[in-house]
C-alpha cells in the first residue's frame, strides 16, 4: 500500500512551498485514514469468520470434531 500526499497550485505565479507541503501532508494524512479504516473493517471480518468456524466446529451436530 503506498500513500502519496499531493497538492496543486493553478498557476506558478501563485506557489507557495509551504503551503504545498501542508496541502499535501493533509491529502496523506486523509489517505492514512482510508486505510486504517479498511483494515480495521478487514480484522472484524476475519475474526467474524473465525469465530463462526469455532461455532460450527462446537456445534453438537459435528460428529466428532470439537474443538
Amino acid at each position: 500500500f503506498k500513500i502519496v500526499g499531493k497538492s496543486a497550485c493553478t498557476s506558478a505565479a501563485n506557489y507557495n512551498k509551504e503551503w504545498g507541503e501542508q496541502f499535501a501532508f493533509h491529502d496523506a494524512d486523509r489517505q492514512i485514514g482510508q486505510y486504517l479504516g479498511f483494515r480495521i473493517c478487514e480484522e472484524r471480518y476475519k475474526q467474524e469468520q473465525n469465530d463462526a468456524l469455532v461455532e460450527a466446529l462446537a456445534d453438537d451436530g459435528c460428529e466428532g470434531c470439537k474443538i
